[in-house]
């Protein structure tokens, strides 16, 4: 009540202007849309997940980095945070090896240490053949010169 005299109109006075309105009266209906050809009824928007399209596009390019993934594509990205697919491993100079790479560098790394003890056992043996012939040789010089 004390807001409708802020504004200097009675409490009357504001009933009569809602009742030439018709807002109190009863059977008041406000007014219905014109029929009209080019009248269309609202409709909802489409939200992101709704199109079926974006959801197959979504779909097909998740699975695409899957079958990616499971091939090993990402591997040398992934193997920092554990996710790759194939066992992977890092050399002492930081290179990181995955799947059928690390099997050649294992192999590799093999057949280095497998050359080089032949190569360690065939210089130990020509030494201990060179010696053995050097002690024969002063052998033979002190018994002909002894």
């Amino acid at each position: 009540m004390g807001e409708v005299r802020s504004i200097g109109l009675s409490k009357s006075a504001l009933m009569s202007i809602e009742s030439k309105h018709g807002v109190d009266e009863p059977g008041y209906e406000p007014p219905e849309a014109p029929e009209d050809e080019d009248y269309e009824e609202y409709e909802e928007p489409r939200r992101w997940y709704q199109f079926t399209s974006f959801r197959v596009a979504v779909g097909l390019i998740l699975i695409v980095l899957f079958l990616a993934w499971h091939a090993g594509t990402f591997d040398h990205l992934l193997y920092n945070v554990g996710l790759n697919a194939k066992p992977c491993a890092r050399n002492g100079f930081g290179a990181t090896f995955c799947g059928e790479e690390l099997t050649e560098y294992n192999e590799r790394l093999e057949n280095a240490k497998r050359e080089g003890n032949e190569a360690s056992e065939k210089i130990e043996r020509e030494s201990q053949e060179t010696e053995a012939k050097a002690q024969r040789e002063l052998k033979e010089d002190e018994e002909s010169g002894g």
